[in-house]
């Protein structure tokens, strides 16, 4: 069985995407820096340009308004990151010819991970594995 070398990405993205991390951290805005050089490779076009131009009449606005200037750049921060990552997909999708064989796979996995939860769940209320944050 050959594995598709976009898969990890996608397995990664909706699986384990924050495990082990702190709140609100995920690993795809982690890895928004190696997408933004794959988009920037495969497409051979600028895309961080156009958002950040887009984006800098709200950026003064709010330092207009005396935001909490920490907490303000760390939102932006995730949210250029979340915007890499849609970018990254959406090319993802453009190029690759074998998109129906990794969404086949997770799709197989969700199943298999939903029948483990269904099997395991206690019925009462308690609490196992999946429910449980881990940190």
């Amino acid at each position: 069985m050959k594995l598709n070398k976009y898969f990890p990405f996608a397995f990664i993205y909706f699986f384990i995407n924050s495990l082990a991390l702190p709140f609100g951290l995920t690993y795809t805005a982690l890895l928004s820096p190696l997408f933004y050089c794959w988009v920037i490779g495969t497409c051979k076009k600028e895309i961080l340009l156009p958002w950040l131009v887009g984006l800098s009449p709200f950026v003064i606005i709010h330092f207009m308004n005396m935001v909490d200037t920490a907490t303000y750049l760390t939102s932006l921060v995730n949210y250029t990151a979340v915007y890499i990552f849609c970018h990254a997909f959406y090319t993802f999708l453009k190029v690759s010819a074998s998109t129906e064989n990794i969404f086949r796979k997770l799709l197989g996995i969700n199943f298999l991970l939903c029948i483990y939860e269904a099997g395991t769940c206690d019925q009462k209320g308690s609490k196992n594995f999946f429910h449980e944050r881990i940190v």
